[in-house]
């Protein structure tokens, strides 16, 4: 179960076993790409609830670089929206993205970290829990919206 509503007040639950699940574009070298809609290999990273820690990572070739233009209009960005849902993303770290997919993302729940550079594992494991912390933060202040 990944939240529940309860009146006005949002208790933030993470999966069953405890893990958060952060997207990142990377390149096949494990760094930060800084291209989100055009990246080639999108990695998944799954952090211990106690730990923070990097505890699972698995990278997709999702050829969005390809993909890009291919398609009706809104076809890419569905593709993306379809990617995060199928893999329960919480999280995505980036270093720059349009402001439609990210309009789109943060309605879908998703929070979104900009300006990211550098080994994307190494990202993971040094800032675990204040993306866990951030993300605390970002569900309380989406439930204050509603």
């Amino acid at each position: 179960m990944r939240g529940l509503w309860v009146s006005h007040f949002f208790y933030f639950f993470c999966v069953y076993d405890g893990s958060m699940y952060i997207a990142l574009p990377v390149t096949d070298h494990g760094d930060i790409d800084s291209r989100w809609g055009r990246a080639h290999f999108l990695a998944i990273a799954e952090t211990d609830a106690d730990t923070d820690k990097l505890v699972g990572w698995e990278v997709t070739a999702v050829r969005w670089d390809e993909l890009h233009d291919s398609g009706e209009p809104g076809t890419h960005h569905g593709r993306i929206i379809k990617f995060l849902k199928e893999n329960a993303v919480d999280i995505v770290v980036c270093h720059h993205m349009g402001p439609g997919i990210a309009h789109s993302i943060d309605k879908m729940g998703i929070m979104i970290v900009k300006d990211a550079a550098g080994d994307a594992r190494t990202l993971v494991n040094t800032y675990g829990k204040a993306l866990r912390d951030a993300y605390g933060d970002f569900q309380k202040a989406r439930s204050a919206r509603a």
